[in-house]
Order: structure tokens, then sequence, then C-alpha cells
């Protein structure tokens, strides 16, 4: 579904720039000439990203399907005189153990407040999940002292689906007792987000709702903390990966945890927190030589 959006999101977008686009039209000209078009318009690079990595998957579709001949693909290096994609750098944000304790310590003011608090704690203890796989969970899904997750983001990329095996520990149980639903049939949803008579869109603007009341009241908890990070979901994900990472464990085991198709893809997710890694390191070392 939101993949389904975003490509809605980018037609409408190549619309306004050229209201009847033809394949013959995607020239690395053109591609430049939206560039700058969005660039004018205050849009991002990443928003740029987004929605040419959409219509590259759309002409590659037209290739595969011979609509065009292979010599019209406009995409690649811009030294090869191709249009090559912006990219941004996307620096993933972590807690450090005193901020996840100071959390973990809060004492909600509310209802709601503790719900989020407990979501958010949720997705850190299970290996930073996805809220979305949180949503999807059912009773089933919880065997003996694990849980096992199929990743919703790489479910369809993926020829055999691989399995996130997350250890049950006492605060993961604590947060099912508080939050989970009382029918634990196998086929019920374990959290009352999505439900069983809704269907795919209906369910998918569910989790985009609670995901909003989440980071909404994890900001104010954060501002209440003086914590300067601002708290969302993915903040749950990022922490649990860099903490497990400056504790030394294995980065294969971390990739496997995320969910992560391949090693390379969790390389790339910890080229900020590597980075920040070479600067202690080489502060470290210029201390050392004092």
């Amino acid at each position: 579904m939101g993949t389904a959006r975003s490509y809605t999101t980018t037609m409408h977008s190549l619309m306004k720039y050229k209201a009847k686009l033809c394949f013959n039209d995607i020239t690395v000209e053109f591609l430049r000439g939206y560039e700058r078009y969005m660039l004018h318009s205050n849009k991002s690079l990443t928003t740029i990203g987004i929605h040419l990595r959409t219509l590259r998957a759309i002409v590659n579709e037209a290739i595969v399907n011979k609509i065009i001949p292979a010599d019209m693909y406009p995409f690649g290096l811009e030294r090869k005189k191709k249009y090559e994609i912006p990219t941004s750098r996307n620096i993933k944000k972590a807690l450090d153990i005193k901020s996840l304790r100071a959390i973990i310590d809060y004492e909600p003011t509310s209802e709601n407040e503790a719900k989020a608090k407990d979501f958010w704690l949720f997705s850190f203890y299970c290996n930073g999940l996805n809220m979305k796989d949180i949503f999807k969970l059912k009773y089933c899904d919880i065997q003996g002292d694990f849980l096992y997750v199929n990743r919703q983001k790489t479910m369809r990329t993926k020829k055999e689906a691989e399995q996130i095996e997350i250890y049950i520990t006492k605060p993961i149980a604590a947060i099912i007792n508080r939050w989970g639903n009382s029918d634990k049939s196998p086929t019920e949803y374990v959290f009352d987000i999505y439900k069983k008579d809704a269907d795919t869109e209906q369910n998918y603007d569910l989790g985009n709702l609670f995901i909003h009341v989440i980071n909404r009241h994890m900001v104010n908890i954060g501002k209440k903390l003086n914590l300067n990070i601002k708290l969302t979901t993915y903040v749950a994900r990022h922490s649990w990966a860099t903490l497990l990472m400056r504790e030394g464990v294995p980065v294969s085991y971390i990739s496997k945890g995320l969910g992560h198709s391949s090693l390379a893809t969790t390389e790339r997710y910890f080229g900020s927190f590597m980075q920040n890694q070479k600067i202690e390191a080489a502060e470290l070392l210029l201390e050392t030589l004092k």
C-alpha cells in the first residue's frame, strides 16, 4: 500500500512538470530539467531521489516488456553521460545508554503516553522491529519463548522470506500482557491496531495514525527528559542496532536481527554510525599520545 501511494505521488509530481509524458520524453535532458524544477520548488534531494527511483523502475519495466529499446535507458553514471539520481546522506540518530535508561525509567502522565512509551520500547526490545511489523503480529507468531516475524518490507522482494527470531524477554512479555488482545486465538492480532474486518488500505491508515500518535507522545517525553534528539519510532530501531554494534556484537547478527536482505544493506545502514566511530577512534588516539 505504501509503495502504491508513493508511485501515485510520483505520477502527480511528474504530471505537474509535463502533463503528457511518453517514454520517448524521458531523456537525460528531461531528467536534469525535472531536477532543476523540483529544486526551484524547494523540494529536497531526498524527495527528488524517491520520485526518480520510482520513474526508473517504470522505465526498467518498459525495457523488460520491450516497450522501449534498452539503448533509450537514460539512468546511470554522470561520467558516462547518463543521468545520475541525486542522493542525500541519511544520518541515522541513535540514543546512548543513559538516554535509553531515562526513557525506561520515565513515569508516564497518561494512559496514552504510557501506551506510546511501551510500543516504542517494544520496538527497541524486539530488534528495532518496524511498527508495521509489530501491528501485524498474530498470536500464532508466538511460539514458546520466541516471536517469529516476516518483515513486511522485504516479504515481496526476497524469493525465500527469512524469519526474524526474537527472544521474548520479560519487558516484551509485560508489554504484550498490558496491551495485547484478550482473544489469544492463533489468527488474532496480538495488538488492537489492525482490524480483522478491515481491508489493506484501512489497516494501512490505522497503522499510520497510531505511529503519528506514538511519535507525538515520544517527542514530548524527549522534551521532558531534555534529550537532544527527536524521538520517533525510527530512533528505537537505530538505537537497538547501534547499541549492539558499540558492544561489539557481529554485524552479521545485527543484520539478521534487522531483517536486512544482505550484509551490504547493513553496512550502508551503519554508514553514519561508522563515521562516528572513526571520529571517536581518532580522538582516542590523540588522547593516548598526550
